[in-house]
């Protein structure tokens, strides 16, 4: 269901309870990001990316689930012209992290927890090394440079105790 319905996501033919929510998505739209165009494609690559990760954690069981339950995703991304994001999609081997973490069985007892470890080590080092710079790109290419900038003293401020005054003047800022 989800692979059919990223390729639909649209401002113009998004549901709306009422049409005032229309114009106030779109004007929030335009404040941060470049274009509607610009917003589409980075829901769409984002949705696709972030369901083929989760995707990969149970596609590496067997050839057969990569095959079923995988693949639809990297077909997806080439089918909306997210090329790079397919590319970065076709350097998983979820099988292959699984049977190096040990886990080519259904591991029980105290022998699975470090081959869980493993395997989402090397599902976490494929993401930063392949997933992640794509995403940052296609963020780059979509988000306002504003919008970008306040996003990141937002982030310098998580973990520091900000006072509701402080939150105040962030969400001013947006």
């Amino acid at each position: 269901q989800y692979l059919k319905a990223i390729p639909n996501i649209s401002i113009q033919h998004c549901k709306c309870h009422d049409e005032k929510d229309r114009v106030l998505l779109k004007q929030k739209i335009a404040q941060y990001y470049v274009s509607e165009d610009a917003f589409e494609n980075f829901a769409k690559g984002t949705a696709v990316a972030m369901m083929a990760v989760t995707v990969a954690q149970i596609s590496g069981a067997s050839e057969f689930l990569f095959e079923t339950e995988f693949v639809p995703w990297i077909k997806l991304a080439f089918d909306i012209g997210q090329t790079d994001l397919a590319n970065a999609l076709l350097h998983a081997d979820p099988v292959a992290w699984r049977k190096s973490a040990g886990l080519e069985l259904m591991v029980l007892g105290s022998g699975a927890g470090a081959g869980r470890v493993k395997f989402h080590d090397q599902l976490n080092e494929w993401f930063d090394r392949y997933m992640q710079p794509v995403l940052t790109s296609l963020k780059l290419r979509s988000v306002k440079p504003e919008a970008l900038q306040v996003l990141g003293r937002i982030r310098s401020q998580v973990g520091t105790k900000m006072s509701p005054q402080m939150w105040d003047g962030l969400v001013r800022e947006l």
